[in-house]
């Protein structure tokens, strides 16, 4: 009995685990994004492999090492995109998108649904 209770919560663990894995930023997430919205119309943010930086307008441009990124389908079908990156203090913080293919293609901040980011054209 005690064997099987073991096995049965690694399998939960090891399936819970399986379900969110770190991915490779996407190709299709790399460069600078840049909003028409007039809060941060003087702000940008640059996404390559391995960092993330935001461009502050007058205060300059933070640049931070990104820790992992993650991709999933949300209950609504939209595509989540999680950075998680290292802050000036080495915690880590997440920055949580909605990748929109059809309409731009365009990133969507989730705490932020009516700001929508577009890539600079190269």
């Amino acid at each position: 009995m005690r064997t099987a209770l073991v096995i049965l919560l690694a399998l939960a663990v090891a399936t819970t685990c399986a379900c969110r894995r770190p991915i490779e930023l996407p190709a299709e997430l790399e460069g600078t994004w840049t909003t028409r919205h007039e809060t941060y119309a003087d702000r940008a943010f640059t996404l390559t492999p391995g960092q993330i930086a935001f461009d502050l307008g007058e205060h300059g441009v933070a640049r931070h090492a990104i820790d992992a990124v993650y991709r999933e389908t949300t209950n609504e079908g939209e595509d989540l995109i999680t950075i998680v990156y290292l802050g000036e203090e080495g915690g880590a913080l997440r920055f949580s998108l909605i990748y929109d293919e059809a309409k731009g293609p365009a990133l969507v901040p989730k705490n932020q649904p009516g700001i929508r980011w577009t890539r600079e054209r190269s």
